[in-house]
């Protein structure tokens, strides 16, 4: 199943992420999409939307997943992650998982310690 990831290109964590992500599984089938850059949006997703939050759309079937559901679902492209997600997966981790998730997206420069469009 391919899926294409929206995620903040300026932000420092995020870019990291998709990176080590990337590394863990070369061949995975997802088109990483810096939200900036994006001229289409997945269906129901505002550019402000964007801004705030990652965003996984399943080519397969149209759903689009946002914040914690978008990562959790994208773990399990990956082999070795595949335990998380189904840790996440646990009854009362989504709940958890959101307010966790939106902590870090709020806070997600200051985490990086730089955007990095102010890098270059």
């Amino acid at each position: 199943m391919a899926v294409s990831v929206y995620y903040d290109g300026d932000c420092g964590l995020c870019s990291a992420t998709v990176a080590a992500l990337t590394r863990i599984e070369p061949g995975c089938e997802i088109d990483w999409v810096r939200s900036q850059e994006s001229g289409w949006l997945p269906p129901g997703v505002s550019r402000s939307d964007l801004s705030r939050s990652v965003y996984v759309h399943a080519t397969h079937d149209g759903a689009v997943y946002e914040g914690f559901y978008a990562i959790r679902m994208l773990l399990r492209k990956f082999a070795p992650l595949r335990p998380l997600a189904a840790f996440l997966s646990l009854p009362g981790m989504d709940r958890l998982g959101v307010m966790a998730y939106r902590w870090v997206a709020r806070n997600r420069y200051r985490l990086s310690k730089c955007r990095l469009r102010d890098a270059v």
